[in-house]
């Protein structure tokens, strides 16, 4: 807030667009989202920068209040995954075990997998204590 309870404008209009981007991932169905996807893509088409299109200036202000557009990665880093049914992450790509993703902390391995697309579910489950 500025010095006369005057609210910072910028500030808060990242924050607007960042719960956007917050609702995108957390929620699982709605109207409003499947208008979003049937028009920009799912919350990862954020990240993935499509050279020649045409963007609406909502989904650019979007990319650039998560930092994607500077590469900087603050949104990612400040959430945590809930595994779940395992269905929504992605095993290789996605942060959800270690720091970084897994083909990064095993690249050779990852090099070798015939599956280099799949969510956690497609290599298994947990069920009763045991990862099978």
């Amino acid at each position: 807030m500025g010095g006369l309870g005057i609210k910072d404008i910028k500030l808060f209009n990242i924050v607007l667009l960042t719960k956007w981007k917050w609702r995108l991932v957390q929620e699982s169905q709605g109207l409003w989202k499947n208008i979003v996807e049937s028009k920009y893509g799912s919350w990862r088409s954020l990240e993935e920068m499509k050279s020649g299109r045409v963007e609406s200036y909502w989904w650019t202000d979007l990319r650039q209040a998560c930092g994607l557009r500077e590469g900087n990665t603050w949104f990612e880093e400040s959430v945590i995954w809930r595994v779940g049914s395992g269905n929504r992450i992605k095993f290789w790509e996605d942060v959800w075990i270690a720091n970084r993703p897994l083909k990064e902390v095993y690249p050779r391995l990852y090099s070798n997998t015939n599956i280099k697309q799949g969510t956690l579910v497609d290599y298994g489950k947990w069920k009763d204590n045991n990862w099978g």
